[in-house]
């Protein structure tokens, strides 16, 4: 999900309100990505912050992360040069990239 509206606005004579984050303790996806954008004081984009929410029924930490940088690697790619075609962006990280390459294909042939 990508929150990129401005936020809502509650006027409530007499009253102060201010919102604030729910955590109700479980997920409503397997897995879920929330991204949100971010301004600064002039209303300028400031950056994206996102978050990766996993039932961890399904997935571990190091899974999960795993997906999280992946995204980031992405987007970063993404972000450096949008003409760049989504097939040339290597979503691997180095040391994933050498064990799949040469640990798990360790077979001595060229």
């Amino acid at each position: 999900a990508l929150q990129n509206n401005a936020p809502g606005t509650l006027d409530l004579p007499g009253l102060a309100a201010a919102p604030e984050p729910l955590e109700t303790g479980s997920d409503v996806y397997d897995l879920s990505v929330e991204l949100v954008e971010d301004h600064d004081e002039a209303g300028a984009p400031g950056g994206i912050n996102g978050a990766l929410s996993y039932s961890r029924d399904l997935f571990d930490e190091d899974t999960a992360r795993s997906l999280a940088d992946r995204l980031v690697r992405v987007l970063r790619a993404v972000a450096t040069d949008p003409t760049r075609p989504l097939s040339s962006i290597d979503i691997l990280g180095t040391d994933e990239r050498d064990r799949i390459l040469n640990d798990w294909n360790a077979t001595a042939h060229t």
